[in-house]
C-alpha cells in the first residue's frame, strides 16, 4: 500500500487512465526536482517557492558557486519538503575553475521519513 499518491511529473497518460500516478519515493523525487528547478518567483501566488540554484551555474566555477548552489538546495528542501531528512548535497561541475560550466550536477542524499529508506537523486543542470 502506498502512503503518498499523486500525479506523475511530467503530466502524462498512465497505463490505466489519465493522468499517470506516482507514489511514495517516485513522488518525492519528482517534488524535489520541481522545487530545485522552479525559479524563485516563478509560481503565481507562491513567489517564495523554488530556488535560484539554476541561475548560479552561469557564474564562475569555484568554491563560491558550489557553496551558493548547495545552500540554495539545502534551504529549499528543508523549508518545503517535510517528507525527507536531508543528509547531504554535493555539487560537481564538468570543467575547470575560472569559467562558467556548461553542466552542473547536484547529488542529493536523503532519508524518507515514513519508511527510513536512504535515497539518492542527481539533477543535471545546464548545457548538453
Amino acid at each position: 500500500m502506498s502512503l503518498y499518491i499523486g500525479f506523475a511529473f511530467p503530466f502524462q497518460k498512465g497505463t490505466t487512465g489519465f493522468p499517470a500516478q506516482a507514489t511514495d519515493n517516485d513522488l518525492i523525487q519528482q517534488a524535489l526536482v520541481q522545487l530545485i528547478m522552479t525559479g524563485r518567483g516563478e509560481r503565481i501566488m507562491r513567489p517564495d517557492v523554488g530556488s535560484n540554484a539554476y541561475g548560479f551555474i552561469f557564474q564562475s566555477v569555484g568554491a563560491p558557486m558550489v557553496t551558493l548552489i548547495q545552500t540554495e538546495v539545502r534551504n529549499v528542501i528543508t523549508k518545503y519538503e517535510p517528507r525527507v531528512v536531508l543528509q547531504s548535497v554535493q555539487v560537481t561541475t564538468n570543467n575547470s575553475a575560472g569559467s562558467a560550466p556548461s553542466q552542473v550536477t547536484v547529488t542529493i542524499k536523503y532519508v524518507v521519513v515514513i519508511n527510513g529508506q536512504n535515497q539518492t537523486l542527481s539533477i543535471t543542470m545546464g548545457g548538453p
